[in-house]
Order: structure tokens, then C-alpha cells, then sequence
């Protein structure tokens, strides 16, 4: 037998459409007190304002290269990073 799950909103009660909606995290600065999440729907997360945070982009080059399997590279970008640091 098939389930189907239906979000609501924590705030107003209203159903929330598939594909639609949000997710507001609160993190207290207390680590005591736990992470609360509360379903919204796209108007409701709107008008509660905030600030946009950007998702994070790609390593800086010597992190990636060190996290590299090519033994060269890593090397090559190693021994660049002590020289600059001398």
C-alpha cells in the first residue's frame, strides 16, 4: 500500500505543496538546548527575512591538489607552498 506525505506548516497550518516550501533551522548558541526545525511554506520564509548565505564553492587548488591521488602533482604543490612560506 502506497503512503503519501503531506508537509504542513509550523507557523500557519497550511498545506504545503510538493517541490514548494522551506525548512527554517534554529541553532541555539546554547549546544544544551539542541537544533529546532520548522516546516514554512515559500511566502512564510520570504517574509521572514534573514540573511542569503551563498553555498560554498570549489577547494582552493592546494587543498584539492593535496587531497590529490597524483603523487607528483601533491608534491610539486607542496614544495611550492614552503617555498612561499619561507
Amino acid at each position: 500500500m502506497a503512503r503519501k506525505t503531506i508537509r504542513v506548516s509550523d507557523l500557519s497550518g497550511d498545506t504545503i505543496q510538493d517541490g514548494e516550501g522551506a525548512t527554517v533551522r534554529i541553532t541555539f548558541t546554547d549546544a544544551r538546548k539542541g537544533v529546532r526545525e520548522l516546516d514554512v511554506t515559500d511566502a512564510e520564509a520570504e517574509k521572514l527575512g534573514g540573511r542569503q548565505v551563498a553555498p560554498p564553492g570549489p577547494a582552493p587548488k592546494e587543498r584539492r591538489l593535496r587531497l590529490s591521488k597524483r603523487p607528483a602533482a601533491r608534491a610539486a604543490v607542496m614544495s611550492a607552498a614552503r617555498a612561499q612560506s619561507t
